[in-house]
């Protein structure tokens, strides 16, 4: 909701669309425990259709539940409703100061997906690894180990995320100044296991015929064109030419073009027009709409 008014301006759209902010938040936070956690989640947690640990506390979870208190944080102050600003920027920061101890692990320098009575979970995925670094949990050191565990070294063995949630792996690794290392998953998981193997569309997971989402391998056949598939789409626009929208409406965008290795031309719409950028060689050069304020 946050991203889509800072794009389009419509605040009419917060309005609309604030008392189920609202209703989201009052029914998560029952569950909140004593480390202002939220814990033994009934019904379906779903993250992903990969198989992670959901038990007691969940990582991704708590993560992306962090991550919309402050957005509703900043819907709540855009509508001058200071109370609730104040209450869910209040329980985010609870939540944060408790993130690190309830999921990370000393030894293996990364995320586990979950913590049960007090106990880490053995298992470890992409997904509480990526969302703690782009909801900002993980600090610079601890992040650049996890990269390195994860993507560089492959050191510590994880599951990975299926084409859904990859699209935080790729918004996460460039929060991280790591757009080079997107680019090249976009290249391994898009690339060879799509595009090389025939694909014209998008698999609904890495594989035709089956999935790992249990755990172990079944067989049953994947479709081929599948929406949540998609997120090259967005991140080869948006994430290469480094655009942030600074005021709602894009009438100020940051504008910090990535130097991933490659050439590319990029042109992002926006409700006032084009920003184009064009990369030559390491060369980079900028052009926007009048009505837009670009910020380099």
């Amino acid at each position: 909701i946050w991203h889509h008014y800072m794009y389009t301006g419509e605040r009419s759209f917060l309005t609309d669309t604030f008392d189920n902010v609202q209703r989201v938040i009052e029914t998560s936070k029952q569950y909140l425990d004593a480390d202002s956690q939220l814990a033994n989640v009934p019904l379906w947690v779903f993250i992903d259709w990969a198989n992670i640990d959901r038990d007691g506390r969940n990582a991704a979870f708590n993560a992306i539940f962090i991550g919309t208190l402050e957005a509703s944080a900043r819907i709540a102050g855009e509508l001058g409703r200071k109370d609730r600003a104040d209450e869910y920027t209040a329980l985010a920061g609870k939540m944060r100061a408790n993130f690190i101890k309830c999921y990370f692990d000393q030894k293996k320098g990364v995320f586990v997906d979950a913590n049960k009575d007090g106990k880490l979970s053995k298992m470890i995925s992409e997904h509480s690894n990526v969302a703690a670094i782009h909801f900002g949990l993980s600090d610079e050191k601890m992040t650049a180990g996890i990269i390195q565990r994860l993507y560089e070294k492959k050191t510590v063995p994880y599951v990975e995320a299926t084409p859904f949630f990859t699209a935080v792996v790729l918004r996460a690794l460039d929060d991280a100044g790591r757009c080079d290392l997107a680019v090249k998953i976009i290249k391994d998981r898009w690339g060879k296991r799509m595009v090389d193997n025939g694909a014209t569309s998008l698999y609904e997971e890495w594989g035709e015929n089956g999935s790992w989402r249990s755990g172990h391998y079944e067989g049953f056949i994947r479709t081929h064109s599948h929406a949540w598939s998609s997120a090259p789409g967005e991140f080869l626009i948006k994430n290469l030419a480094g655009i942030k929208i600074l005021e709602s409406g894009c009438r100020k965008v940051q504008v910090q073009p990535r130097k991933v290795g490659l050439d590319y031309d990029v042109a992002y719409p926006t409700p006032l027009g084009l920003i184009e950028v064009t990369c030559r060689k390491g060369k980079i050069s900028i052009k926007a709409d009048k009505r837009i304020e670009v910020v380099e």
